[in-house]
């Protein structure tokens, strides 16, 4: 686990889901309110969000999480073309068969 903290891309995905977790967090208070936040809820989002992200990332690295990510997600997760057959012609005929 330790040589994960020597590993460039440990740094790239932590932070990429450090992002998308600052950006759930935003939306579930959007979300909450209506999309229209009172300047008291501003500054409480901005004062949990740094215990927050601080929480979220260790317990994603104690509990080995990290290492399932990057396992378990890969570009053809996205559902490129590679899932797809060799004949366009059927995959045409049967769309979504690839999932």
């Amino acid at each position: 686990m330790l040589s994960q903290l020597t590993n460039r891309n440990f740094y790239l995905m932590l932070g990429i889901d450090a992002v998308f977790f600052v950006l759930a967090l935003l939306v579930s208070y959007l979300i909450h309110f209506d999309f229209v936040l009172p300047a008291d809820h501003w500054q409480n989002f901005w004062a949990t969000l740094p215990w927050a992200i601080s929480v979220k990332l260790v317990l994603f690295y104690a509990f080995g999480l990290e290492k399932e990510a990057i396992r378990r997600a890969s570009l053809p997760d996205l559902g490129g073309r590679e899932h797809w057959g060799t004949d366009p012609a059927r995959d045409a005929a049967q769309p979504g068969a690839w999932l």
